[in-house]
């Protein structure tokens, strides 16, 4: 199932600094300077935190345990709960296939 991921989201920094996933696309030393800190992602009006992650090499956005689903459904960090949906894994199972 498609969805509309928007690239307009922002991202809120702890030094305060702020950048949307767009930025974040087309300048990688962003999430480079910022490896190691919990950013804010401003998909909902809480807002739901995050990880600046290192793997092989690059930096990436990863989310923390059992908060994917704490997205809005047009974020691209968004997953189903597993718990509540269980179907979700057996869909993205399929896909792979």
């Amino acid at each position: 199932m498609a969805r509309f991921q928007r690239t307009d989201i922002e991202l809120l920094f702890p030094d305060g600094q702020a950048a949307t996933r767009a930025q974040l696309e087309h300048d990688p030393r962003w999430l480079e300077v910022h490896a190691g800190q919990r950013p804010l992602c401003r998909c909902t009006p809480a807002g739901v935190e995050m990880l600046v992650r290192h793997r092989q090499g690059r930096h990436f956005l990863a989310n923390l345990p059992g908060r994917s689903h704490h997205h809005s459904l047009g974020c691209p960090s968004y997953a189903p709960d597993p718990l509540i949906d269980p179907r979700s894994e057996t869909i993205v199972g399929e896909i792979q296939n």
